[in-house]
């Protein structure tokens, strides 16, 4: 992990960076944000936000107390100790790139993702000095069903690298057991309670919409003591996820759902020392 020194580039001025903060604040007061998720109402009821339906208006004061809650700094604990990383103040960490469907190489030219591109790139992220984190979802597999492949991936996060990762959110379900995998590997949700174990995202809709996708993997996160919880849900990349689920249900006629596949990935890692997994990694191969 490495640290930045250098002095920080302003290219606002303060007044301008001011304006802009009013401006949000006045988007977020007067026009607001729809959250298409009952639980997710209940709550800013609960805060005392005003509400019309769907839409939120939010109150400047509820948001700069909610921005002032975060840490400056975190860390996110790795397999391997050495490896954990702080996140925040001048340390910046690397990771590959995040959400590509296809891949391409010498030999067989553009195409799409499988999962032994994925773990290949999990191999390239242990193996090389200046990437910190090994990622999330650094290639979409599509040769695997939509509904499971979350437990591909965060198990080959897991088995190929000794780096942090981030976990599968696409749904609730993926959230959740990203979480139980990790719980498994760092020793038990109390340690991952204390110290983070992977790192996920969360995207707004446009314009000013978060759909009930997003919100349950949000809480399936929040429940669950991790800092955050979501994903690329844009329209675009739905329709892309729907279609190579398709695809991938064809090619291997797999129930989406795979109830048994999910039980499976659990035993598997539940069965491995917390330090043998992947420990070869690229030798291993």
């Amino acid at each position: 992990m490495w640290r930045n020194n250098l002095p920080r580039v302003n290219l606002l001025s303060e007044d301008e960076v001011d304006q802009i903060h009013r401006q949000a604040m006045v988007i977020l007061n007067e026009i607001g944000v729809d959250f298409l998720h009952p639980k997710a109402i209940e709550l800013f009821k609960a805060a005392g936000m005003p509400l019309e339906g769907e839409r939120v208006r939010f109150e400047e004061a509820f948001i700069v107390e909610q921005v002032n809650k975060a840490p400056e700094t975190f860390e996110v604990q790795a397999r391997n100790p050495k490896n954990t990383v702080t996140i925040g103040g001048n340390h910046m960490v690397n990771a590959p790139v995040y959400g590509p469907p296809f891949i391409t190489d010498l030999d067989r030219g553009r195409r799409g993702a499988t999962i032994e591109d994925f773990s290949n790139f999990d191999k390239m992220s242990q193996a090389t000095p200046q990437i910190h984190c090994a990622g999330g979802t650094t290639v979409e597999p599509e040769d695997l069903p939509l509904g499971t492949r979350h437990l591909d991936m965060v198990y080959s996060h897991i088995r190929w690298t000794d780096k942090p990762y981030m976990g599968g959110v696409i749904s609730e379900e993926a959230a959740r057991d990203s979480i139980e995998l990790s719980s498994i590997v760092f020793g038990g949700r109390a340690a991952i309670e204390r110290t983070p174990a992977m790192l996920a995202l969360v995207n707004v809709n446009s314009p000013l919409r978060y759909d009930d996708r997003i919100r349950r993997r949000q809480s399936a996160g929040d429940r669950d003591a991790v800092p955050d919880g979501g994903g690329h849900v844009a329209d675009g990349t739905r329709r892309h996820h729907r279609a190579a689920d398709r695809r991938g249900a064809r090619r291997h006629r797999v129930d989406p759902a795979g109830p048994s596949r999910r039980a499976l990935h659990l035993r598997v890692l539940s069965d491995q020392p917390r330090y043998a997994i992947g420990q070869s990694c690229l030798w291993d191969a």
